[in-house]
């Protein structure tokens, strides 16, 4: 992705340890990106999701 694009997009991060909707174990802290109701992780080398739920997720303050 383009910074341009990076910098459009909003951010999240999980307030706590987490499994993904393909059973990886997620550290808290994590980043995330926000596609309708589901988390993608920003990973590189894989493909990891979680359902959006508002007491797991806020949102990266931009800067």
């Amino acid at each position: 992705m383009t910074n341009e694009i990076l910098t459009k997009m909003d951010f999240y991060r999980n307030y706590n340890d987490l499994i993904s909707m393909q059973g990886i174990p997620v550290d808290a802290g994590s980043l995330w990106r926000k596609q309708g109701q589901l988390m993608v992780l920003v990973d590189d080398d894989q493909y990891v999701t979680h359902a959006y739920e508002e007491a797991e997720f806020y949102e990266e303050k931009k800067v």
